[in-house]
């Protein structure tokens, strides 16, 4: 629906789908609806198990077959790969529970994410981010949908994509999430980070996929 959407109200306009690529080999019937609507794909490379390279590659060479643009982004050679076998805690952990930073400084925090591009779709609301779309999630899993150090955040309000006419949009996207950007962190916050799932993780070769570019 989303990819039709687009199609209609920006029929020239380049659509680019970012993805990992787990799931191209399985969705192969789908590459004439691709085709059809002009959409190209850019698979980003992260740290998987080599297991999962080969299937990448199958899901990659049939789409390309099937006429579809298919492209690679890779790791930059400086990278440090061992800090991406670690996750970045975006807000406090103790014990079982989760806090907002609450520094009092959304607007830092704004310039500082790293996610603010990253607009996204939930139960067919627009979010700013992934974090204010899965906060409420979080907060059940933990218990604290009732705990007033997060009334504040959860007072967010998304998108919605089914009642918001042309004034609600625009004002959207024109906007930051204000407060709620104050359960990040900012520049000066230090960061935690904990250890990734490692698995076979270990075993990730990079000139697995050289041959996918």
């Amino acid at each position: 629906e989303l990819i039709e959407a687009i199609r209609k109200n920006y029929p020239s306009s380049r659509l680019l789908v970012f993805t990992n690529g787990l799931l191209l080999a399985n969705r192969q019937d789908m590459i004439g609806y691709y085709k059809k609507m002009k959409v190209m794909f850019d698979v980003t490379i992260h740290d998987v198990p080599d297991r999962m390279v080969d299937k990448i590659r199958r899901g990659i060479e049939s789409y390309r077959e099937g006429g579809i643009d298919m492209r690679t982004t890779s790791y930059d050679p400086g990278y440090d790969r061992n800090r991406d076998r670690q996750w970045r805690q975006t807000v406090v952990y103790e014990d079982d529970k989760v806090y907002p930073h609450d520094h009092g400084d959304p607007k830092g925090a704004w310039l500082y994410c790293g996610l603010k591009e990253c607009l996204t779709i939930q139960d067919n609301k627009i979010y700013h981010c992934p974090i204010m779309a899965l906060l409420p999630h979080l907060l059940r899993k933990t218990g604290q949908l009732d705990d007033g150090v997060w009334a504040r955040y959860l007072d967010y309000q998304p998108l919605d994509i089914n009642s918001a006419d042309q004034h609600a949009v625009v004002d959207f996207f024109r906007r930051t999430p204000g407060d709620a950007c104050a359960m990040c962190p900012i520049k000066d916050t230090k960061p935690s980070f904990v250890p990734a799932l490692e698995s076979d993780r270990s075993r990730f070769d990079m000139k697995n996929w050289k041959s996918l570019g």
